[in-house]
């Protein structure tokens, strides 16, 4: 399918519902500098998730860093970006909190599975740190998400099974 097949109601009803998407992200977190890409799924035009991709800044400088939020049902982003805030805030104190990972997308095609315990070590610290610098995608998912997007990642490579 492609978008000269839409209407433009169609057209404009979806970009209505990724503004609602925006707006709600966009008040979730004081460290939200700005929302881009958001997407909310559309059979017509493909798109099977809810994404979008935040510019934060911890600092009056310019030091920005991104970071995406994907998910296959709306209240799995939105408990992501909160699990998310809950951690950069220092206030995640249950276990509820840490059923989202950082799951970095690499330019090689591999990925890496952080959780938020783990990020809080200096080889998470380090990982982030260096895929922030390496501009590469960052996404924080809720767990059941990211096993599903690694599976898919595992299958597009070739991998030798272990003896």
């Amino acid at each position: 399918m492609s978008f000269e097949d839409l209407t433009f109601e169609e057209l404009e009803e979806n970009e209505s519902l990724c503004q609602l998407l925006e707006d709600k992200i966009s008040g979730m977190s004081n460290y939200f500098r700005s929302i881009l890409g958001v997407e909310v799924p559309n059979e017509k035009m493909g798109i099977e998730k809810y994404s979008c991709r935040v510019e934060l800044s911890f600092s009056t400088e310019k030091n920005y860093i991104y970071r995406n939020f994907e998910a296959k049902y709306l209240d799995d982003l939105l408990f992501a970006i909160s699990c998310f805030n809950a951690d950069i805030e220092g206030i995640a104190d249950g276990e509820d909190d840490y059923d989202c990972i950082y799951l970095i997308k690499w330019a090689n095609g591999e990925a890496q599975a952080i959780t938020f315990e783990y990020s809080k070590t200096e080889e998470g610290k380090t990982a982030l740190k260096f895929a922030d610098e390496s501009n590469e995608d960052v996404f924080i998912m809720c767990s059941d998400d990211a096993v599903q997007v690694m599976m898919d990642i595992c299958q597009n490579k070739n991998i030798t099974p272990l003896n």
